[in-house]
């Protein structure tokens, strides 16, 4: 029965129509997890015939059985999970005045998509699973910014801006030196582990999807690498980059596992704005870094101002930038310098921006690398693999306490007398629960 209407009789399933069966069941389940991982709002039924003549040799379901068919779609309609049928059915019209007609369709419901994900038959760029493809050949690179004028004629006939930005990046001629040396070991023992993504339910896919580009945030492509990306020149910067997992959503990389055991991500909590105050020599305050005495201002804002400070040269510009900042999150931008001065009279100590200053990020970044290779160091000696993401590391669960030690650690010889916070996202977990 679909729709209340009665629609076949059913023949039983037997071992020798198990072939037939089982060569509609994976036709069907790979159309359905296709559709599902190629997310289009024009895209979302399956056309398969539930008549005879759809299943002739010249036709395109000659392969297929038209009984088998039968079983197997009206069988999934019957099988429930929560509740719902496992496939749903629209059935076919015909209008015999016009000789038109559309074929059967039909559709996973909710509990069979979730289904689908959490078995892995949906994922970026299906059929083509994204395998991990690990580089053992190991590089420092350097991106150099170049300012190319634009000529007059073009710049008349195009409207383009007096200079064109160009970066461009190349691969440093030098061996590995000091901790860097540790970046080989810590790809081998990530390439052991085994690193997956498996997916909790459809709709964590869907969040997950990037609708302007037509297609998944999820990584389509798993490149494995690990090396050292410096700005203009050797040692300005240096930064662990190139693998994979560094580029999903924070949500997303609480899902990996290695070899199948759950994982944890450990981050530094405040790193920048407490590395800041070693490099000037200022006792830590104490309380919430992030936080403006008798101000309403929200955490992210604060940690906005931090940001952006670092990376600009001047005060005009922080606050240039912290206005566009703020109306993205919805918030007074025309009251950014007011935040710019509330927060660095919190952190008078530490100010950025005097007069001729550069960016404090150059050194706050050589500094917050120096400590992840030395993190990596510590884990590598007790074989453990991980994930090195900037001021954060995501290694498996049940070395939690290893790596919070590791961090502990490094912190402490770059910054002796700094004390700074560890948070992990078991304890994000735990809140939210």
């Amino acid at each position: 029965m679909v729709n209340d209407k009665p629609r076949a009789t059913l023949t039983g399933f037997s071992p020798t129509n198990r072939n037939a069966n089982l060569a509609v069941l994976e036709h069907l389940l790979h159309s359905l997890s296709y559709i599902a991982s190629h997310l289009s709002e024009k895209l979302t039924l399956i056309g398969m015939p539930l008549s005879q003549e759809g299943y002739t040799i010249a036709g395109a379901y000659g392969h297929l059985s038209f009984p088998a068919a039968q079983r197997i779609i009206y069988g999934l309609h019957i099988f429930h999970v929560e509740d719902e049928p496992f496939l749903a059915i629209i059935p076919g019209t015909y209008d015999r005045a016009k000789g038109t007609g559309q074929v059967t369709r039909v559709k996973a419901s909710r509990p069979a998509l979730d289904w689908l994900t959490q078995k892995g038959l949906i994922f970026p760029n299906h059929p083509y699973y994204p395998e991990q493809k690990y580089d053992l050949s190991f590089h420092l690179q350097i991106k150099v910014t170049e300012v190319k004028e634009v000529p007059a004629e073009e710049l008349e006939a195009q409207k383009a801006p007096k200079a064109e930005v160009i970066e461009t990046k190349r691969i440093l001629d030098r061996p590995l030196h000091g901790t860097e040396r540790i970046l080989p070991t810590s790809l081998q023992l990530l390439k052991k582990a085994k690193l997956s993504l498996p997916l909790p339910d459809y709709a964590f896919y869907e969040r997950h999807w990037d609708w302007a580009n037509k297609r998944s945030k999820l990584m389509e492509r798993r490149n494995a690498r690990l090396y050292r990306g410096f700005s203009e020149e050797d040692g300005r910067g240096g930064r662990i980059y190139g693998h994979w997992v560094q580029m999903l959503p924070s949500e997303a990389r609480q899902h990996l596992t290695f070899n199948r055991q759950p994982s944890v991500e450990l981050d530094y909590s405040s790193m920048q704005l407490a590395l800041l105050y070693h490099l000037h020599g200022q006792p830590m305050p104490k309380g919430e870094l992030y936080e403006i005495p008798g101000s309403y201002w929200p955490r992210e804002a604060c940690k906005a101002v931090l940001r952006i400070s670092v990376g600009s040269y001047s005060k005009v510009q922080a606050v240039k930038s912290l206005a566009k900042e703020l109306l993205g999150m919805r918030l007074n931008a025309e009251k950014a310098e007011l935040l710019y001065d509330a927060f660095w009279d919190r952190h008078d100590g530490v100010r950025p921006h005097s007069t001729g200053s550069t960016p404090a990020w150059i050194r706050l970044q050589a500094l917050d690398a120096q400590i992840a290779l030395q993190v990596l160091c510590y884990l590598a000696e007790q074989e453990i693999p991980a994930v090195p993401i900037h001021d954060s590391f995501v290694v498996p669960a049940k070395y939690e306490a290893q790596c919070q030690e590791a961090m502990q650690k490094s912190f402490a010889d770059y910054a002796p007398g700094i004390s700074v916070m560890i948070k992990s996202t078991t304890e994000d977990k735990a809140s939210a629960g």
